[in-house]
């Protein structure tokens, strides 16, 4: 899509231009004939090439991934489920990375729903049992080299005795959830989770000081 208005599909945000001269990477306009705007679009993603200045001077572009919730100022949710002193993880398998990994319930901002609507809903989407209440724990920018969405976390309180009523929801590919108590979590994280998702939003609990006790 070479149009020079691509910029105006985006939030404000996304379209500070910057300045090179102040050390930033710097939105310039295109040269005729050169490839930029957005290469690709779908109802989750839209992957754009921009036109840039670097902080050298030199003249480029550079790639950026836009999840299509944050053309509307919403974000993902990635949710931290508690029950009984433990944290409840999902074994899903991940098309990008090609494994099962070890996650907290996680998905995209639904544009019909709030932040927390969209919390309570993926945590009954992923384990099939719907939380008590949810407290936001803050944003998370899970790669801010390439992409330009965000993820607001969450905690959430479960029905006492509810992990054994979770299961994984096979149309989510999740096919284990494990409870991990809290004297394990760290030494969980260390030996079974890679998600940046997840461990920011237990790193943000801690902060808080919002996990169980």
């Amino acid at each position: 899509m070479e149009d020079q208005n691509y910029l105006e599909f985006l939030p404000e945000a996304l379209r500070y231009c910057g300045s090179y001269q102040n050390g930033e990477i710097e939105l310039r306009s295109p040269i005729e004939g050169e490839e930029y705007g957005i290469l690709y679009k779908d109802k989750y993603v839209l992957l754009i090439k921009d036109p840039v200045i670097f902080p050298t001077g030199v003249s480029g572009k550079y790639l950026r991934l836009v999840e299509a919730a944050a053309l509307t100022g919403r974000t993902g949710t990635v949710i931290i489920p508690t029950v009984d002193s433990q944290v409840v993880f999902v074994n899903i398998f991940r098309h990008a990375t090609r494994q099962w990994e070890w996650e907290l319930p996680r998905g995209f901002q639904e544009k019909d729903h709030t932040t927390v609507q969209n919390a309570f809903k993926e945590t009954k989407e992923e384990i099939d049992v719907e939380p008590i209440s949810v407290e936001s724990l803050g944003t998370i920018a899970p790669n801010t080299g390439m992409l330009s969405s965000c993820a607001e976390a969450f905690i959430a309180s479960m029905p006492s005795g509810s992990l054994q009523e979770m299961k994984g929801q096979k149309l989510e590919s999740i096919r284990a959830v494990k409870g991990v108590r809290i004297d394990e979590l760290d030494q969980f994280l260390l030996d079974h989770v890679r998600c940046g998702f997840s461990l920011s939003a237990i790193f943000l609990a801690k902060l808080r000081g919002k996990l169980p006790k």
